[in-house]
């Protein structure tokens, strides 16, 4: 087992029409299935100038951010945020944490 906490990084595009409202609302409506995973650490949400968004997502490690994201396509509120979501340009990687304050 890995114990090293990992960092999910997700970067996306909201689709044509989306705006930063209705992209933090679909958001928040995934959060009360997302606190209740095991090795849940915290989420951010944020938006840069030119509309890309990042997600980065704490977990205790690996093995937590894998069963995550096996099942967060059933997760409830899950359907709004994944629809809002240009699907062509979802980059997403892990990272082991190694330096944390």
């Amino acid at each position: 087992m890995n114990n090293k906490m990992v960092m999910e990084v997700v970067t996306f595009r909201a689709n044509s029409g989306i705006n930063v409202k209705e992209m933090s609302d679909a958001a928040q409506a995934i959060n009360p299935w997302l606190e209740t995973q095991p090795g849940f650490i915290s989420r951010r949400l944020g938006i840069n100038h030119d509309g890309n968004w990042i997600e980065v997502i704490s977990w205790r490690n690996m093995e937590s951010a894998e069963a995550a994201s096996a099942n967060m396509m059933r997760a409830e509120g899950a359907g709004a945020f994944m629809d809002a979501i240009d699907k062509s340009s979802i980059t997403m990687h892990h990272y082991d944490v190694v330096v944390a304050l």
